[in-house]
């Protein structure tokens, strides 16, 4: 569950830098030393379509695998509360969600604050336009 909220975080601060694209059909990411799977999941909107192309990408990296999907924006939905009601780790390590997401599932506790990271990464990546209570703990 850490994993995906620290996915979510890392997700929410490429999203804002579009401008940082990679060049098509090539990967920013050096191989893993490990065998290691991404697997995200949404639906299709142009910048979630622009963010799965580009993870997609990734699979010609070595020990990485990259599985998007995006299905309709209800069934993504409903196949995401399934897997986090579990109370178990997520399948997936990068969810698209929508503004309503972010109450009801971190209402339940399915998320985690982005505090640290918002301080952390704040200047670096110009986060001041996030709204003082979006940084506020449920």
């Amino acid at each position: 569950m850490k994993k995906l909220v620290l996915l979510f975080a890392m997700l929410a601060l490429v999203m804002a830098m579009p401008a940082i694209a990679q060049d098509e059909a090539t990967c920013n990411l050096e191989a893993p030393a490990d065998a290691t799977e991404i697997n995200m999941i949404g639906w299709s909107f142009p910048i979630t379509d622009f963010y799965a192309e580009e993870l997609s990408a990734c699979n010609s990296v070595d020990n990485l695998t990259v599985n998007t999907q995006l299905l309709a924006s209800a069934d993504a939905q409903e196949q995401v509360r399934l897997a986090l009601s579990t109370g178990g780790d997520s399948p997936y390590d990068i969810v698209h969600f929508s503004n309503s997401g972010v109450a009801e599932w971190g209402g339940v506790g399915w998320l985690l604050p982005l505090n640290d990271l918002i301080e952390q990464y704040g200047e670096q990546y110009n986060l001041d336009d996030i709204p003082e209570a979006a940084c506020k703990r449920w």
